[in-house]
């Protein structure tokens, strides 16, 4: 794989490290690996640094940019289906960001520090868009184009032998929940 490598400058008297940039595969202990854009030092530091891609063992992919061994933009793909897309900053969300759940929709939102501030909207599976704002970080949403229908309340009436009678009010028609019931001749 291409490598590059420079000299970063030391204190007088101190031995200069080496730094190599460079493009490889590397597979960790655990079960994790990444392909990409690394630097490595005369002092054994490996830090992934550019473009690459972070497979978890347990599923997840971390595909982006890095910068000093922590995704900085890109793209985080969780075992579940959830995904987001957006900065980070010290390993955190930070920022406007996306996140996609499953059987629900995309987030468009910001982030601080990995919790979510301010407006938030979502466009469900539907293609509905929720606004909302963030409180306590919950999210609270309301549709678009939401409306509200008046419903009347039935009104009830009682006999004299005590039964009730609920008859609902209607602009067009006055109907009485008893109506559906078969009528003598």
């Amino acid at each position: 794989m291409a490598k590059k490598s420079d000299k970063s400058s030391k204190k007088k008297g101190q031995r200069q490290e080496q730094v190599v940039h460079g493009l490889d595969v590397f597979s960790f202990w655990n079960g994790d690996a990444y392909i990409g854009e690394y630097t490595a030092t005369s002092n054994r530091k490996l830090m992934r640094e550019g473009e690459g891609k972070y497979c978890t063992d347990d599923g997840s992919i971390y595909t982006g940019t890095w910068s000093k061994d922590m995704l900085v933009q890109g793209n985080i793909l969780f075992k579940d289906g959830m995904k987001f897309t957006g900065t980070c900053e010290e390993g955190k969300y930070t920022g406007e960001g996306i996140y996609h759940i499953p059987e629900v929709g995309d987030l468009v939102l910001t982030f601080k520090k990995n919790f979510p501030e301010g407006s938030i909207k979502l466009v469900d599976i539907e293609g509905i868009t929720w606004n909302g704002t963030t409180v306590d970080n919950t999210a609270v949403l309301y549709p678009k184009n939401q409306f509200i229908i008046p419903i009347r309340k039935p009104q009830e009436t009682i006999s004299e032998e005590g039964e009730s009678d609920v008859v609902p009010t209607s602009p067009n028609k006055e109907t009485s929940y008893n109506e559906t019931e078969e009528k003598e001749p």
